[in-house]
């Protein structure tokens, strides 16, 4: 029978901006299991917690019952935006009445915002993966996590950074395998985004008839981005790819995904895939007393009194 479900939440929102707490939680109708939370290399043992992660962070909550021996899990992805940082000065602080002041706000543009992080480097990871593959053994074409060196028909792998990557492997799948795998990231949100860019590192042997296939779910449908179909980098050299995705800024259920075809064919090799967003910040100036205002970097102002000049700086995420 199927252990009992656990659901795993957040509040206030799982998308959130530097600085500010959330609080995990989870329940289940078996009161027996006993809740471990895990996120980076960090641990909490319970049902709820108050975090205030800086970067955005999966939780992986596992739940164990030692009584009935069921075990379960879920995962909350939260997106963390960076809080707007700049530093204002004026050209004079001392004037007399009726002289000009320039002010000047420096570090007012785009905010780059990591979305997406994945470097295949642990025990598991955040994509899915799925195996439809045919004929042969078709388990050996699954998506699996290779350690850096990993030795395969005479052919040695060290993705960009050696380290851990991920393969799939048509060619271990054997004669009359029909190939057909995907790595699907998780769901995320491109809302208060004015731009954003995928990049990944990868080494896609070609064989005849095969294609590596790189796609975005809009919210309705998968749209093709790239589509290899000649082989890309090599066993030791992986190849980095950029692929712009601002086409779809502003949209809230994203997903990426990485489809490899082929009939007998070799492999895809993938690593350090990461989605970056990028978010306008807006800049405006006040004054005390009241009168002054500007909403550019670097304004004149004339102050006739003793003045002060704030000026507060915003992005789309709030």
């Amino acid at each position: 029978t199927e252990p009992p479900a656990i659901t795993a939440s957040v509040s206030p929102n799982d998308t959130i901006c530097d600085g500010e707490e959330i609080t995990l939680n989870v329940t289940s109708s078996n009161t027996d299991y006993e809740y471990t939370w895990t996120y980076g290399s960090q641990n909490y043992v319970g049902a709820s917690f108050t975090d205030s992660p800086s970067t955005s962070t999966q939780y992986i909550v596992n739940a164990s019952d030692s009584i009935s021996g069921c075990v379960n899990s879920d995962t909350i992805n939260i997106t963390v935006y960076p809080s707007p940082s700049i530093s204002v000065s004026a050209d004079l602080t001392s004037i007399t009445c009726g002289q000009t002041v320039q002010l000047n706000a420096t570090g007012v543009g785009y905010i780059p915002t990591i979305i997406v992080s994945e470097n295949f480097n642990g025990t598991t990871h955040s994509f899915t993966a799925i195996n439809n593959s045919t004929g042969g053994t078709p388990a050996d074409a699954a998506w699996t996590l290779r350690p850096d060196g990993y030795y395969y028909n005479y052919t040695t792998f060290h993705s960009n950074d050696n380290t851990q990557f991920i393969l799939s492997n048509s060619d271990d799948q054997g004669s009359g395998g029909t190939t057909n795998t995907e790595l699907i990231s998780p769901e995320f949100s491109t809302v208060g985004l004015d731009s954003l860019v995928l990049d990944f590192y990868h080494y896609y042997y070609h064989y005849t008839g095969g294609s590596a296939i790189v796609e975005v779910y809009d919210g309705t449908q998968w749209v093709n981005l790239k589509t290899y179909t000649s082989t890309v980098g090599s066993s030791s050299s992986f190849v980095h790819e950029t692929v712009n995705l601002s086409a779809y800024a502003g949209l809230s259920n994203i997903k990426i995904r990485f489809k490899y075809q082929a009939s007998w064919g070799y492999y895809w090799a993938i690593d350090n895939v990461t989605i970056t967003g990028y978010t306008p910040e807006t800049i405006s100036w006040s004054s005390n007393p009241a009168g002054f205002t500007s909403t550019i970097a670097n304004p004149v102002a004339t102050p006739i009194t003793n003045t002060t000049y704030i000026a507060t700086v915003s992005n789309n995420f709030g």
